[in-house]
């Protein structure tokens, strides 16, 4: 990582750098929020996976993703409570989408979350746009500009469009156009290096870079500063991009031409190669364009200026509504709000912990709800507040009475628990442990088992059960037997710790954590405990871990290897009716994809050297 991400990860530590890891992958707009580690300003540090964009034509599927981020970025503070946020503009360059388009996306999804959609629940009142760069920071002023004054005209688009076989993109023929309305005899150009099919080939196992064009072959070297090409560190976010493709592939292809546009002969040439070719430019007719007034009404200016000392910086600060607006809005949201408050009698269960009543009146304080009774297990309390806050406590304290009933289900030979989880380690005496032990050992060799443990969490056992009393109803209902088929099976975490799984508080194998694999995107059980050897988590005390789980595969069906299946196959002659997993063999082992969750228990975590 570089750049802004590098300079957050250093301040906020190695606490940071673990929890990013244990994450996982992200797909492009979706978001993480992770603690802020040793950065004692901040709360929280907000992470989200920006498009890649490689010509015009993803550029509507880019800006929309962008949009999604952003959204997503503003949810997770309001969900938080927090009052300020300070975000950078994402995408504006490194990632190929350009920068004009990208700041004004950011900028106009900003204000319509913002401030058009104001709501009383949102805590945020600040934010704060990040950025070093003068050029970004005059294209934001610009946009600020518009939305401020109903009557300033857009800047006009570029005069010319220049074409090689095809048009430029549009940040190329932006820059070219400019260029040539200012009288420059040239202009050197790049594209983004997501723009496909590349020009090289990069080998990050073997640490190669080949031009595909003369199969001449670079030597790549991975710096503490970013990457090196022969020696020569490469581009702040070319090193970025390799970073994020690396994680995906080990082979991959980016753009890394540059070129020479020389207006005297109308030429364009590839500056490493010095290849040749010709342009034509074709000048647009100017279209007269009436000034149209800003969407945002009650936006205006307090502060437009900039920082005289660092010409790299700039300050711009906005109003949504006058004091009078604001008073009528708030009325208006107090009488609404009154409208949808309800009132419900909530019947705390006999079996809430100290944990259950330490929710409930962290619950009532954060929404501000009214309650008379007393908080205390088996007590009666009328709650008042907005109706979706009071049905919440409801279901909750519903699903904790089931929850009583549901104890008795848990497995027999379980050790007594005072919490929702417990691992409780086995003896080499005991039966279990013995029958762990001979399934490890048929594939295993030599392996020493250092440690069996138990793993005991009464929510995914319950959501388990749950699922397969479900699937089983499924069955029946399309004319099958009840009777669910459930393999124990082995799974590796690979770089994630197994922890994350087995003691998460929501679910067990989540599919966040799934890659795509030989069979598509699902979660991989193994019948051969060596398979799974292959994708053991490292301990710091050199031993490994993986984990032996109960898994319902139900009514399976065996595949050729399909990368892109996102679940099983229909039945045959059927509309609705799915298989429940799929099968296949790979590396000497049978192994099953599941595309659902809470089909998977982890049962016993393996500790071996």
């Amino acid at each position: 990582i570089q750049g802004v991400s590098k300079d957050i990860t250093d301040r906020a530590g190695d606490s940071y750098v673990s929890e990013c890891k244990n994450r996982g992958q992200l797909a492009p707009g979706e978001i993480f929020t992770a603690t802020a580690g040793k950065l004692s300003n901040c709360q929280a540090i907000i992470n989200v996976c920006p498009p890649l964009y490689s010509n015009d034509k993803d550029l509507p599927n880019a800006l929309e993703t962008l949009k999604n981020g952003i959204k997503n970025i503003l949810r997770a503070a309001t969900y938080n409570g927090y009052t300020s946020l300070a975000i950078p503009f994402i995408s504006a360059g490194n990632y190929g989408i350009p920068p004009k388009e990208a700041i004004e996306t950011i900028i106009d999804e900003l204000i319509g979350q913002f401030v058009g959609g104001f709501n009383s629940r949102i805590a945020l009142r600040t934010i704060y746009l990040c950025e070093i760069d003068q050029t970004k920071i005059e294209l934001a002023k610009e946009k600020f500009k518009s939305l401020l004054d109903p009557n300033l005209q857009k800047p006009e688009e570029p005069e010319y469009k220049f074409q090689l076989m095809e048009d430029y993109d549009l940040a190329q023929n932006r820059q070219l156009s400019t260029a040539f309305s200012n009288k420059l005899d040239s202009v050197k150009i790049s594209f983004p290096s997501t723009r496909t099919p590349g020009t090289h080939v990069l080998d990050v196992k073997n640490l190669t870079m080949t031009r595909k064009s003369t199969n001449k072959v670079s030597k790549l070297k991975r710096q503490d500063d970013g990457w090196y090409e022969n020696d020569v560190q490469m581009p702040l976010g070319v090193s970025e991009l390799i970073d994020l493709k690396r994680q995906q592939a080990q082979v991959f292809e980016l753009f890394l031409n540059e070129y020479l546009v020389n207006f005297k002969s109308m030429q364009q040439q590839q500056l490493e190669t010095g290849f040749v070719r010709p342009i034509r430019k074709e000048e647009l007719v100017k279209k007269n364009v009436k000034p149209k007034k800003s969407a945002v009404e009650g936006l205006k200016s307090q502060k437009f200026d900039a920082n005289k000392s660092a010409s790299y910086l700039a300050s711009i600060e906005y109003e949504g509504f006058s004091k009078e607006k604001i008073a009528i809005v708030k009325k208006g949201i107090v009488e609404a709000l009154e409208s949808l408050k309800a009132t419900k009698k909530i019947m705390i269960p006999k079996n809430a912990s100290d944990e259950t009543l330490k929710y409930l009146v962290n619950e009532i304080q954060k929404h501000e709800l009214e309650f008379e009774g007393k908080l205390e297990p088996g007590s009666t309390i009328m709650l008042t507040g907005l109706a979706h806050h009071t049905i919440k406590f409801e279901n909750y304290f519903k699903i904790l009475k089931t929850a009583e009933a549901e104890d008795s289900k848990l497995p027999v030979h379980w050790a007594p628990m005072t919490s929702q989880f417990l691992l409780a380690e086995l003896q080499s005496t005991d039966k279990e442990w013995k029958e762990v032990s001979q399934k490890f050992s048929q594939t295993m060799g030599n392996a020493q088992i250092v440690s069996i443990k138990r793993i005991q969490n009464s929510k995914f056992w319950r959501d388990y059960i749950r699922e397969k009393e479900d699937l089983s109803k499924n069955h029946k209902k399309n004319g099958q037997s009840g009777e669910i088929k459930e393999e124990m099976l082995w799974h590796g975490t690979r770089s994630l710790n197994p922890q994350v799984i087995y003691e998460d508080n929501e679910e067990s194998f989540h599919l966040v954590y799934a890659n795509d694999g030989m069979w598509g995107r699902g979660l991989y059980f193994a019948v051969n405990a060596k398979y799974s050897d292959d994708y053991a988590y490292s301990t710091p005390q050199k031993t490994k871990l993986f984990m032996l789980a109960r898994v319902m595969v139900g009514d399976t069906v065996v595949l050729a290897s399909n990368s892109s299946l996102r679940k099983p196959p229909l039945r045959p002659s059927q509309q609705s009716f799915w298989y429940d997993s799929v099968k296949g063999n790979t590396n000497g082992s049978d192994v099953y994809i599941l595309y659902q969750m809470r089909r998977a228990y982890p049962e016993y975590l393996i500790e071996y050297k």
